[in-house]
């Protein structure tokens, strides 16, 4: 500072903003000085509110819970599992919604379910998803991004990293 360039040539004006923790529209003016006087140029940029860009995929996921598969939601829960199988598919897809620090209310705590659970309880819920719910189906068959292969690896991981509250029910 100040940027000078030689009268009647032209360059490119590089503007830094600080956006950490902002949402809505954030206003950026700088003043120009020139031959032919000072301008004030103005830059603005709007930065969606997370949260309300969250709450309305929410609703989007009530109306059709295979929504998560589409548009924007693709980036969390769908390119993250691609090619991956087992712990390392549960933590790129699942764990986004079952892990997360800030996990919805409806959304249950694998780790704590207050019911037994076995392969063939995984296998319905990864394939079928739970209708009335947020949870969509993952099976490709359905609608999801999961190939048979990813499916079972899940089931088996599953399985394994949360053992049932009844470890006497069967398939376990």
């Amino acid at each position: 500072m100040p940027w000078t360039l030689a009268p009647g040539a032209d360059g490119k004006i590089d503007i830094n903003m600080n956006l950490a923790g902002k949402t809505g529209t954030v206003i950026k003016t700088i003043t120009v000085n020139s031959t032919a006087g000072t301008k004030m140029l103005q830059f603005r940029v709007m930065i969606p509110d997370p949260q309300a860009e969250r709450a309305a995929n929410m609703q989007l996921a009530q109306a059709d819970r295979q929504a998560i598969f589409k548009g924007s939601c693709v980036s969390c829960h769908v390119t993250p599992g691609e090619g991956k199988t087992g712990g390392e598919l549960f933590k790129a897809v699942c764990g986004v919604c079952h892990e997360a620090a800030h996990r919805a209310s409806m959304v249950p705590d694998l780790h704590s379910l207050n019911h037994p659970t076995n392969r063939d309880h995984w296998r319905a819920w990864i394939t079928g998803g739970k209708p009335g719910s947020l949870m969509p189906a993952f099976q490709k068959a359905q609608g999801g991004p999961l190939t048979e292969d990813q499916i079972n690896s899940l089931v088996e991981y599953l399985t394994q990293a949360i053992p049932s509250m009844d470890a006497g029910l069967p398939g376990k």
